[in-house]
């Protein structure tokens, strides 16, 4: 039986002499991978369908003695050729990439998340990122994934007030001057960043000043890597993966 699904590709792997394994996130489907036999040296099947970050229609057989499905073919729906454009433009999405394998389960299907995904590399492929546009991403990215920090008020006494907030990786929110611990595992921030992050975070935009949306990328770097155990990797798309 084959299947055809929207997919964007997020990982591929050398196998053998001619085949690759690609991990690829399917619209109903969520995190699959799959082996493209042949797709190293044939281009009648998968083309350049197979690039990391693209967007294809892609057709597989299901295999029940397997983990991995059997990919068919591909067809190109949005290609990277946009993104490499630019290098900021490859490293918001390695890094969109790499949430993606970070914090999707196999096999479970994601359609909102799928969306925010496609939407997030078409707009890539189309206009330089600003900071704005990356955070703005990563926060709905982690709201979806039950892991959206917390900003309206202190997690710890439930204050609203205040000029220095410290966002706490423990408690995956914001805490007021007052709270703060000397060991908690914590980052600063003033009030205009912090309003900055809630209205990024509640989708009504915000433009936001080099030095507050280098903060904000720090605090979801470090929220990020306290939240996994470990640092995302800093590859980049031309590394192959």
């Amino acid at each position: 039986m084959h299947i055809t699904t929207r997919a964007i590709i997020l990982k591929k792997i050398p196998y053998g002499e001619n085949d690759l394994v690609v991990t690829f996130f399917g619209r109903e489907e969520g995190r699959l991978s799959g082996m493209a036999k042949s797709a190293r040296v044939s281009q009648r099947r998968f083309g350049g369908s197979l690039e990391l970050g693209s967007i294809v229609d892609l057709r597989y057989v299901p295999r029940a003695a397997s983990n991995m499905v059997r990919l068919e073919d591909a067809i190109i729906s949005t290609p990277t050729v946009g993104v490499m454009l630019s290098l900021d433009r490859i490293k918001a999405m390695s890094r969109a990439i790499e949430l993606a394998l970070a914090f999707l389960p196999e096999r479970q299907s994601a359609p909102e998340k799928f969306d925010l995904m496609e939407d997030y590399i078409t707009f890539l492929s189309r206009q330089e990122p600003d900071v704005s546009s990356i955070i703005a991403f990563e926060l709905k990215w982690l709201s979806l994934v039950g892991y959206g920090p917390s900003l309206e008020r202190c997690m710890t006494c439930g204050g609203e007030a205040g000029t220095v907030w410290s966002f706490s990786m423990d408690h995956g929110g914001v805490i007021c001057k007052k709270c703060v611990r000397p060991s908690a595992r914590r980052m600063d921030l003033r009030d205009q960043a912090l309003e900055g992050m809630r209205r990024l975070s509640s989708g009504d935009g915000a433009l936001l000043n080099e030095s507050d949306g280098r903060t904000i990328q720090g605090i979801l770097a470090g929220y990020v890597q306290h939240l996994l155990g470990r640092p995302l990797p800093c590859r980049m798309i031309s590394e192959g993966w």
